[in-house]
């Protein structure tokens, strides 16, 4: 680590319980480190108990430099930066007040230091203490990260295989202008940042920059929540939806139907309706959410639509039976753009289509786009369309992304499921 040191930063909320003991474990570990300086900084954001005396009379007892630092609330990432401000370390360790450091890790982490591996997120062991939530927290945990689980090593991952390991700031040690610099680019959509508490898109950020290491060498014990209460108020926030801004979950009402007025939808196979004419098909989400729509204004519209899709007012009076599949496709983009959406979700739309008639759904994919504005997001396994159609790709493989970016970067990858994968289909071009 080397002159310049180490920052334990421990961010702390109501801990009075831990605090002391996880101070002490990590105060052992530093002791042991050779001409290293360290200090350990806890951060006490707005506590209510006595977490804050609590900390402060276990640095005493440590001898080491540290100091509290007092604020009000202000969430997770809020008290994080607050520790890497006042941080005076060439490295910062984030360590959780629930969190025991295994023997020998730092010692570990410093050697590794000195030959150039900078980043390091620690193997986490979650202590179930026989709690049916710590039970759960480790089987899904194990669950999505099993690539590593079932086989714990001292390894690398990047921004390519970021989502197989385990990552978080729970324990996780990096050089201090790197994390400053991780966190300062980061925005929330969240109205109030407290309720932001994935830091995921940080690591993320720094592993598409440099490696991240994990170790069993480099561990540390956690221990979660014990009560319902705890559980759910800690899981709370664990992942929401924002569209344009807006934080979808949270509508509702009238809020919430105009959110979804954004989205058209044009389903695979078109699923238009048998007994109903063209008209009347793509007239129906109009008449479901305008009950009061004039017809000659409901008629207008449904043929205005219809010549966006390149068909004419004869087309109306027809049944889907009498319609061919390129043109049921044309109905049904009619239908998704009738009220002016946004974005236009696509559910494999070529499935089944003969190669003339997918050439043509894909033409009529990217006039849209164009004619109109719209984003277009297409779900699909075909990948002639998909390279034809799309600015920018995502390849999904076990369930995370493996790929993503612009078709030229996407055949580029080195994603060893998404070389196969392409190279089977390129081959027989």
């Amino acid at each position: 680590m080397g002159k310049g040191g180490i920052s334990v930063v421990m961010p702390v909320w109501n801990e009075e319980t831990h605090i002391g003991e996880t101070i002490a474990r990590v105060a052992e570990q530093l002791d042991q480190l050779v001409d290293v300086e360290a200090e350990i900084l806890v951060v006490d954001d707005g506590s209510t108990d006595s977490t804050g005396t609590t900390a402060r009379q276990a640095l005493e007892r440590t001898g080491l430099r540290g100091r509290v630092i007092t604020r009000k609330n202000g969430g997770r990432l809020s008290a994080r930066r607050a520790g890497l401000e006042a941080a005076s370390g060439s490295y910062v360790l984030f360590l959780d007040s629930r969190v025991a450091l295994g023997q020998g890790s730092l010692a570990f982490v410093s050697e590794r230091l000195e030959n150039g591996e900078a980043v390091w997120n620690a193997h986490v062991d979650i202590d179930t203490g026989g709690t049916l939530y710590g039970r759960f927290w480790r089987v899904l945990t194990e669950l999505a990260f099993a690539d590593y689980f079932s086989n714990p090593r001292t390894t690398t991952f990047d921004a390519e295989t970021f989502d197989r390991f385990p990552k978080g700031t729970t324990c996780f040690l990096a050089p201090l202008p790197l994390m400053r610099e991780a966190f300062g680019q980061h925005t929330t959509l969240y109205d109030d940042e407290r309720s932001a508490n994935d830091d995921t898109p940080i690591l993320r950020w720094i592993a598409e920059r440099t490696p991240i290491g994990i170790s069993p060498s480099f561990s540390c014990r956690y221990r979660p929540r014990t009560t319902l209460a705890s559980f759910v108020s800690h899981a709370f926030h664990r992942g929401t939806v924002f569209v344009d801004g807006i934080e979808i979950p949270k509508l509702e009402g009238r809020a919430l139907t105009e959110a979804r007025r954004m989205f058209g939808m044009v389903f695979q196979h078109s699923a238009l309706f048998d007994s109903m004419t063209v008209f009347d098909n793509v007239a129906f989400p109009l008449r479901e959410r305008q009950r009061s729509i004039r017809p000659a204004e409901l008629q207008q519209r449904v043929i205005e639509k219809l010549r966006i899709v390149d068909l004419a007012e004869s087309v109306m009076p027809l049944y889907p039976s009498s319609l061919s599949g390129g043109m049921k496709k044309r109905v049904a983009l009619a239908r998704a753009l009738i009220h002016d959406p946004q974005v236009v979700l696509y559910d494999e739309p070529t499935t089944g289509l003969d190669p003339i008639t997918t050439d043509y759904v894909d033409d009529m994919i990217v006039q849209a786009k164009q004619r109109l504005g719209v984003t277009s997001m297409v779900i699909s396994h075909d990948i002639a369309s998909s390279f034809k159609v799309a600015d920018r790709l995502a390849v999904l493989y076990d369930g995370h992304i493996a790929a993503q970016g612009t078709p030229e970067d996407v055949r580029r990858s080195d994603h060893p499921h998404v070389k196969k994968f392409l190279s089977l289909w390129f081959e027989k071009q």
